[in-house]
């Protein structure tokens, strides 16, 4: 079972216990370390923890002017509870293909489905690519949770289809404003998220280590 703790708690306990990060770590079996300022990289480092997410947030201020050169999108899919055994599929297909980018298990699709919800794309009545999407910041905001399509259909515009429809599901939900985050190392979604307006809003971000012989899958 991994064990896993942000930075400052590990920091307050190793503290307490006048111990260091790696003693602290061996004790109580940490195996991952979330929110670790940049500065406390290396010291992990040698404690035998690796980065495993550096996810920088991004921002477009104003979707609907991004929107307006879009292609006509009145017949947006959303993901039903039928077919939520073939998005299962994908996810495990699809995880770590970028770094960071884990296979959430089918519970947690049912969950963000509650107030949230999941467009889909499908090419010969098959599903391909799904994106989870949700509006928060009293309405101002539409959040781009995860964009993921099938290895075998990426490189052929499905995840610019995906986040196109995104967009346009904020703009018709009243939202503002864009958020998502993306790794510093995915250059190709990052390229992707900059030429729909994204901006980054720091060099480097939310910080994940994971102890060194712990599998990720």
């Amino acid at each position: 079972m991994i064990t896993e703790i942000e930075f400052n708690d590990l920091k307050e306990n190793a503290t307490k216990l006048n111990c260091s990060f790696s003693d602290y770590c061996k004790r109580e079996g940490i195996t991952q370390i979330g929110f670790v300022p940049s500065e406390y990289v290396n010291e992990l480092e040698s404690a035998g923890f690796a980065v495993y997410s550096d996810w920088i947030d991004f921002f477009n201020n104003d979707i609907a002017s991004t929107s307006t050169n879009f292609k006509d999108y009145n017949n947006i899919l959303f993901l039903q509870s039928s077919e939520h055994s073939y998005i299962k599929e994908m996810v495990i297909m699809c995880a770590n293909l970028s770094r960071g980018f884990t296979a959430e298990k089918e519970e947690w699709f049912i969950d963000w489905q509650r107030d949230n919800d999941i467009i889909i794309i499908k090419a010969e009545n098959i599903l391909i690519g799904y994106c989870c999407v949700s509006i928060y910041d009293d309405g101002n905001i539409m959040w781009v949770r995860r964009i993921s399509v099938k290895p075998e259909y990426q490189g052929r515009g499905y995840g610019k289809t995906l986040l196109e429809q995104a967009i346009v599901y904020g703009v018709n939900k009243g939202a503002k404003r864009g958020f998502l985050a993306v790794d510093v190392l995915n250059e190709n979604a990052i390229s992707l998220y900059k030429n729909y307006g994204f901006v980054p809003q720091s060099e480097t971000g939310e910080i994940t280590m994971k102890k060194l012989n712990i599998r990720t899958k």
